[in-house]
């Protein structure tokens, strides 16, 4: 009885002190999801140095949380990280579709959270590429369209169970704001060679002045 005692009591302070370094873990998870939710909002913002700073302080924070957890690798492969390490993994790319040289947070995330992060940049580049329509930069608005369905199309090229990366409903997602940002473009397009039309029939039709 007295071995059967001795066991519990060390399993239980080994148990209390995993709960408070998982304490630990959590409070550092939400200063990750903040700092990328951060990087990604200077980026469409166009503060592009505060984008790679946040970006950088990002990565020490998650190295900092993988430090932490060293003694406890479960909690890392746990669920309770994958959204912010996919976080981490959508500011990259987006920062990355951004034109900007960030360094990959290799070691930092898991392959799932960066399959899960590339499908939640696509909305991401989906309001860069309405961003662009919106200051009439046509040509940026198809590139960003281009690298949705590249994105999209790399996504589809994943074939593994839901249950190791539930990666589908981010396609789904991801097919409709393709389809949405088309159907954007192709408005624009439309509108733009009315405009052109309408301003070549005006000009035309326009009666000179007489002189004096």
């Amino acid at each position: 009885m007295d071995t059967l005692l001795t066991r519990l009591e060390q399993a239980r302070e080994r148990l209390q002190a995993k709960n408070q370094t998982r304490d630990q873990m959590l409070n550092e998870k939400r200063t990750i999801t903040t700092k990328a939710r951060t990087v990604i909002t200077s980026v469409h913002q166009h503060e592009t140095d505060k984008a790679k700073r946040t970006y950088k302080e990002l990565l020490d924070e998650v190295e900092n949380v993988k430090a932490l957890l060293t003694d406890h690798p479960d909690l890392w492969a746990s669920g309770a990280l994958r959204n912010a390490l996919t976080e981490v993994a959508e500011a990259w790319t987006v920062l990355t579709l951004a034109g900007q040289d960030a360094p990959y947070p290799t070691d930092r995330i898991t392959d799932e959270a960066f399959m899960l992060g590339v499908g939640d940049a696509i909305g991401e580049t989906h309001r860069l590429a309405l961003d662009a329509l919106i200051d009439d930069r046509v040509e940026e608005a198809h590139r960003r369209l281009e690298q949705m369905e590249t994105l999209l199309e790399e996504l589809l090229l994943l074939d593994v169970s839901g249950g190791l990366v539930d990666h589908r409903h981010k396609v789904d997602v991801g097919r409709r704001m393709v389809e949405k940002t088309r159907g954007k473009i192709a408005l624009a397009s439309i509108e733009t060679r009315i405009q052109e039309r309408f301003t070549k029939h005006h000009a035309g039709t326009e009666q000179p002045k007489e002189g004096p």
